[in-house]
């Protein structure tokens, strides 16, 4: 069977890009040559609106060409001419530059868009250019895709070629939903998939869940009330990300351990998500909930929870308060459902591990006498820093000492009873260590 694969070659002068899949039809042309027009159905689901898809190609060349099966047209766009950004103009075989002719002949059957660039080849502006194009073929869009499976980049300028191809391995833990409340979040057919991306020289593994949330009309007029959202964890720990936040291409880095692709509204250039729109809101918070979420129901990814989990003190300085705002929310839920996390009494106060003061109390000692489970940061997946950040305090004189047996008790409590002699022994010991030691 076919492997449905992206092809994107690069050299000084051109971008080629080549598809396997279906090809154009006749309505696909005709939403290409028209404005306000696409053949996207609310039940394909794509991502885009009004046909204007098609029109950024025109950010990097004047006469972009385009092939598929029986279609062989270009474009044209010499001056303030508007019409000739939707006005085809016929071409034959002859017209196909050298440059491209023998992939063209070889796959006739493929779709292939050839781009001669407006810059002027081999100068800096050009090669700076080119350098965005490939690293916005970041491998990771591949998590995002339905239907691709394969990418290829060809770098002529280099004599380049990396190859990542996309598989399936299976379910994650987390069982599959198709619909579940979570604070005052809703997620539809929710599901994880765990997703290998695999190259010439290894693979790297992540774990992908995709749900979809509903879209108020007083929030967005949509084709379809539905967006799609996908959060994707690489499970190897030396993974570098190079992305965190998706519009289908990469946006921005925000330096997450985890990424997410969404139906962002973005701003001209792409670099970042519109902070004043609703919808973006809307989605940023969806965001949020279901990250938690996902740690509160799949085993796998809670125990790497470290890792993913972001901190105020590693990104405040890196993008506006908008994606800060995140991080609280991301940190509220936790702090809310941390004993879940740990699998804690309900009851219990939580405190982190104190080395200065662990020859005065046991953690078992903390637990049944004042009702506080610590935990352990070298045998747990959070850092203590982590745990600062979700308001857990360290253990202090003041947890020791209410482990002491209460005046106002109306019921004997044993186990206070019992650190009340231990101390006292100890407090034998510790001054017959001492005189001994003059």
């Amino acid at each position: 069977s076919i492997i449905p694969c992206l092809r994107i070659e690069l050299n000084h002068s051109y971008i080629l890009l080549s598809n396997n899949e279906q090809g154009l039809r006749a309505r696909d042309v005709l939403a290409i040559c028209s404005l306000a027009v696409s053949t996207k159905t609310i039940e394909q689901e794509h991502i885009g609106e009004k046909g204007v898809g098609f029109k950024s190609v025109f950010a990097a060349s004047n006469r972009p060409i385009l092939i598929s099966h029986a279609w062989k047209f270009c474009f044209h766009v010499s001056g303030l001419d508007a019409m000739s950004y939707i006005t085809p103009l016929w071409i034959t075989d002859q017209d196909i530059p050298d440059c491209i002719s023998n992939q063209i002949s070889t796959y006739a059957q493929h779709t292939h868009l050839y781009l001669p660039l407006k810059l002027q080849a081999h100068t800096p502006e050009a090669n700076m250019f080119l350098d965005q194009v490939i690293k916005a073929a970041d491998p990771c869009i591949l998590l995002h895709m339905r239907h691709l499976k394969k990418l290829e980049i060809i770098d002529k300028r280099q004599n380049k070629v990396t190859i990542i191809e996309k598989e399936i391995i299976g379910p994650t833990k987390l069982e599959e939903q198709s619909n579940v409340t979570f604070e005052d979040f809703t997620f539809l057919n929710l599901a994880g998939s765990i997703i290998q991306l695999n190259t010439l020289t290894g693979y790297n593994t992540f774990r992908v869940y995709t749900c979809y949330i509903d879209v108020p009309n007083s929030i967005e007029q949509r084709r379809t009330s539905k967006t799609r959202l996908i959060i994707a964890f690489p499970c190897e720990i030396n993974y570098d990300l190079t992305s965190t936040v998706y519009a289908g291409l990469p946006v921005c880095d925000l330096g997450f351990n985890f990424l997410f692709n969404a139906d962002f509204q973005l701003v001209t250039n792409r670099e970042n998500v519109r902070e004043n729109v609703l919808f973006n809101t809307l989605i940023r918070n969806h965001l949020s909930a279901l990250f938690v979420y996902l740690l509160l129901n799949d085993i796998d990814l809670r125990k790497d929870m470290n890792r993913y989990c972001p901190s105020l003190n590693t990104h405040q300085g890196k993008y506006s308060s908008w994606w800060l705002v995140m991080i609280d929310n991301i940190n509220e839920l936790i702090t809310k459902y941390l004993s879940v996390l740990f699998e804690i009494q309900t009851g219990k106060t939580i405190r982190y591990f104190n080395k200065d003061l662990a020859l005065l109390v046991s953690n078992e000692q903390l637990y049944n006498c004042a009702d506080i489970h610590v935990i352990d940061t070298d045998h747990t997946f959070l850092t203590s820093e982590q745990l600062k950040s979700f308001q857990i305090q360290t253990v202090s004189i003041i947890d020791i000492l209410n482990c002491f047996p209460h005046r106002q008790e109306t019921l004997e409590n044993k186990y206070r009873q019992q650190f009340e002699l231990w101390t006292q022994r100890q407090d034998e010991q510790w001054c017959t260590n001492f005189s001994s030691s003059k």
